[in-house]
């Protein structure tokens, strides 16, 4: 084990926590010593201000990813949680207090949404995603109706998903406090969730309009496939 994984390592068990590879949340133990961090972006605000404006993303990104990870940190120290990762925290959310448990998908919801952004992406399906979508769904284009269908059925703020789920992607819509790996809500949405596209209506400078679609559009015109695959993989594995 390299000096620098041993330490890591060892800090982590310092915390009580444990992070296996699959569900970390890339912890920063050095600064943080606990398993949430807001992750590098690899591009500007400026450069996917397409989907949303400039000022909306960056205050989003600040207050639902950075804010909550350094709440979320303090809060695991305070209440010596333990945990080992995502997934667990969703299974056992009975046990936690209801104050971190929505700070945890707010955090959640959004470093997806943010980490699955690539303004300089192909914008078409890549790799085993892509072929799955075609497979599942006959062809991208009607991939993008299902998820604008998803979007314009929303009538305040929520969250569009892709779930994968007994072997097949389905897409479906939830509330803001909602994710998919939720035991409390329908079954029939629940799934491991491969791509979350946030609407934002109550903060968006057109909240008053009706359609989604351009929220959307804009969306899969910066997917990143390369991280979407990843997911993909992901999901397969957390059900093989």
């Amino acid at each position: 084990m390299r000096k620098r994984e041993f330490f890591k390592t060892s800090v982590l068990a310092a915390t009580g926590m444990v992070l296996y590879p699959s569900e970390s949340f890339g912890c920063t133990p050095v600064k943080n010593k606990c398993g949430f961090y807001a992750p590098r972006l690899t591009y500007s605000f400026n450069s996917v201000r397409s989907l949303y404006p400039e000022e909306l993303l960056r205050n989003n990104y600040s207050s639902s990813v950075i804010n909550k990870s350094r709440l979320l940190n303090n809060r695991i120290i305070k209440k010596n949680y333990k945990f080992c990762g995502g997934r667990q925290i969703f299974r056992e959310a009975h046990l936690l207090d209801k104050n971190f448990l929505q700070n945890f998908i707010t955090y959640y919801n959004n470093r997806l949404f943010f980490k699955s952004l690539s303004p300089n992406n192909n914008k078409f399906p890549e790799g085993a995603l892509g072929n799955k979508i075609i497979h599942d769904f006959g062809s991208f284009e009607k991939l993008v109706l299902k998820t604008t269908d998803a979007a314009n059925k929303l009538k305040d703020d929520g969250w569009v998903w892709i779930i994968y789920r007994k072997g097949n992607l389905e897409v479906l819509s939830t509330l803001s406090n909602e994710n998919p790996l939720m035991k409390s809500i329908p079954l029939s949405h629940q799934g491991f969730p491969v791509v979350g596209i946030g609407i934002w209506r109550n903060s968006y400078r057109n909240k008053n309009i009706s359609d989604n679609s351009s929220i959307i559009k804009a969306f899969w015109e910066m997917a990143n496939w390369n991280y979407l695959n990843k997911r993909y993989n992901r999901a397969i594995d957390s059900t093989s």
